[in-house]
């Protein structure tokens, strides 16, 4: 350890240059620590000596000699660090001095005159002990000797642990590369080859080669890299250890599914077949590592080292670590292929079906696109965010109305399913089939579903909803213009027999029967003349304001409620919530028990709101899930063919509602 240390200039180099740093960085410190010890002592004892030359002055000025030598004691002893004071006249005579005995040798000395009365003069000279600031500055040396000798220390071991695991560096380097070529590397047979280049520049293998099993009993090198290539021409291995290539390293590894280890080829008798060839190399040991997908070997990793013992524990570890990962790599590669095969199978079968998937997340408004749901959509493929819009007309957004829609319905969990007009035209008109399941998260719902052209099926709707109408009308006509006039003569001619047969002895028993039969028979006609006939001839406002009356009686009062804008609906959408509307108010009056019910019907921007809600005893668990009878599927029915979408629920404590929202259509 201690020979490779010193051949590499790399690492001792720096450490020397670091021990030298400190030991001069150490040196600068005490010395510029004396010198603001020094300076500071200076200006302190110049300080206090010019403060106490003023005292001493007045003090003579005033001619008081004797109290001079207490002067300087008292003035001593405010003082540790003064030693000694002398003060003295012109002519050499002492006036007064102070001074300790436990002076240490280390002083500074300041001198400074004395000026008095009528050309009087003197001098003060003050000695400082420096032995505290000594005594700082050889703590500071040792301190500074001790952590220089610590550093010291330390750069050594970590001079002699580098150099120790200067090799292990490069094998996980040689794993970190390796792992990075993994995740971004395109192609199966390019990303082989990398990885086997990556091994030999930072392993420093003299060779190393994957080989993949395909068709046939034997494997051959499928990528391989290193000064010792040629080692691998002709080279043929098999699993099969009937056979000599299957007996060595690479088939014991293929065969068993562990690593063989050969660290030196003219002592491993399994090697013994290789040797010659071996040593026209200079190899003297490999490693072979299986390669795995999912429960079986696929192949081999195998290593080449012109060194003997070189695969020790640890390197034996890193190199299986590396094995498993390129095995990761190779079946993220098949999985990345099958990925995009049935991408690309999924795409044509949205592109001939005209339908997509998508998921929605609230309230965030973040919506996932596959290919077929953005071309429907309007949108790219992929997450995005959608805003909310009240943009009408041809260019308004189908994602954002999709979004709108279902975020209506986000309330509760479940399943929903209605059509979406997109950029209805009167010449083009397109509908989506939407259908998916909410499901309720901490962050808010979370929806997946599909959507799909259901154009055609919506004209041919239309078409069958026309003729269905025009067959009503027809009926409606002849009921009221052949049966009905039938069935009134008949009720005039039985009228007529029964004023004759009054004042007859003998009148008809049956007459007044028949009679009364043919007037119900008229009422009934007329009934149904009445419903089969166009009944929003006055548009949809007027219709539920009649329908609301005609509900009312029998103790249930029913009110209707319409907003200006939407007073003039028609066509096949005023039609459906017209249906919608008549099937809510008969179930509120046969099973609510109500006393109360309210039609409503407003729209806001584009959008149009139908609700009937009663003070009845609400639904029941079935309802509101969406599982409840014939009348709830055909109101679902209606909504969807509508253009939006229908909500059941309970109002709190009493009653229930049923909500309608569709954007409006043009007649």
């Amino acid at each position: 350890m201690i020979r490779r240390f010193r051949a590499d200039p790399t690492i001792w180099v720096p450490a020397v240059l670091a021990i030298a740093l400190a030991v001069a960085g150490s040196v600068y410190l005490l010395r510029e620590q004396w010198r603001n010890e020094l300076s500071t002592a200076q200006d302190r004892t110049r300080a206090d000596a010019e403060q106490l030359a003023s005292r001493i002055a007045g003090e003579l000025t005033a001619g008081r000699y004797e109290g001079l030598p207490a002067l300087l004691e008292g003035w001593a002893r405010t003082e540790p660090s003064i030693a000694s004071l002398r003060l003295e006249a012109a002519n050499g005579f002492v006036l007064a001095e102070f001074s300790r005995p436990e002076l240490t040798g280390d002083h500074l000395t300041h001198s400074i005159g004395v000026n008095y009365g009528y050309r009087g003069e003197a001098h003060l000279r003050s000695v400082m002990d420096l032995g505290a600031a000594v005594a700082r500055q050889r703590k500071l040396r040792s301190e500074l000797a001790l952590g220089n000798l610590v550093l010291a220390i330390g750069v050594v071991a970590a001079a002699l642990l580098l150099g120790a695991l200067r090799s292990s560096t490069r094998r996980y380097q040689m794993l970190l590369a390796t792992n990075e070529r993994l995740l971004g590397g395109p192609g199966e047979r390019n990303l082989l080859q990398a990885v086997c280049e990556i091994a030999v520049r930072d392993g420093g293998y003299a060779l190393a080669w994957i080989g993949l099993l395909e068709n046939g009993p034997f494997m051959r090198p499928t990528a391989a890299s290193g000064p010792a290539l040629g080692y691998l021409e002709g080279l043929q291995l098999t699993a099969d250890d009937s056979r000599v290539e299957g007996r060595g390293p690479a088939g014991e590894a293929l065969r068993t599914g562990q690593p063989y280890v050969c660290n030196d080829f003219e002592a491993d008798p399994r090697a013994a077949p290789w040797l010659e060839r071996a040593s026209a190399y200079g190899i003297r040991a490999s490693i072979a590592l299986p390669l795995r997908r999912g429960d079986g070997v696929i192949g081999v990793l195998s290593f080449y080292s012109r060194r003997p013992g070189r695969f020790d524990a640890a390197e034996r570890a890193l190199l299986e670590q590396m094995a498993a990962d390129i095995s990761l790599g190779i079946e993220y590669v098949h999985r990345g292929a099958e990925l995009e095969r049935s991408l690309a199978q999924l795409n044509e079968i949205e592109s001939t079906a005209r339908a997509g998937a998508f998921e929605l997340a609230l309230p965030a408004r973040r919506l996932w696109c596959s290919v077929g749901a953005a071309t429907l959509l309007g949108r790219a493929p992929g997450e995005q965010q959608v805003a909310a819009t009240e943009v009408d007309g041809a260019g308004r957004d189908a994602a954002a109305d999709l979004v709108e829609y279902v975020a209506a319905m986000a309330t509760s969990a479940g399943s929903f399913d209605f059509d979406l007009p997109v950029g209805l035209h009167p010449a083009a008109p397109r509908w989506l089939r939407v259908s998916g399941e909410i499901a309720l998260v901490p962050e808010g719902s979370a929806t997946r579903g599909m959507v799909q052209d259901v154009s055609e099926r919506k004209a041919l709707e239309v078409e069958i909803t026309r003729a269905a109408d025009r067959e009503r009308q027809r009926l409606a006509s002849e009921l009221h213009d052949n049966l009905g006039q039938v069935l009134t003569g008949a009720s005039l001619m039985l009228g007529a027999l029964e004023r004759g047969a009054q004042g007859a002895p003998a009148r008809p028993p049956d007459l007044t029967r028949a009679s009364e039969l043919v007037h119900e028979s008229l009422r009934l006609c007329r009934t149904l003349a009445h419903e089969a006939a166009p009944i929003l001839s006055a548009g949809l406002g007027a219709s539920l304001e009649g329908l609301a009356v005609a509900s009312s009686g029998g103790g249930v009062r029913c009110r209707a409620s319409v907003s200006a804008g939407a007073r003039n609906v028609e066509g096949e959408q005023a039609l459906e919530l017209f249906r919608i509307a008549q099937e809510a108010v008969t179930n509120a009056l046969k099973h609510a028990q109500c006393r109360q019910i309210d039609i409503s019907l407003t729209q806001r921007g584009p959008m149009l709101e139908l609700a009937v809600r009663d003070d009845g005893i609400g639904f029941g668990t079935l309802a509101v899930s969406g599982r409840g009878g014939l009348g709830q599927r055909t109101m679902r029915y209606r909504a969807a063919r509508a253009g939006g979408t229908i909500v059941f629920r309970n109002n709190g404590d009493r009653g229930a509602s049923v909500i309608v929202r569709v954007r409006r259509l043009a007649a």
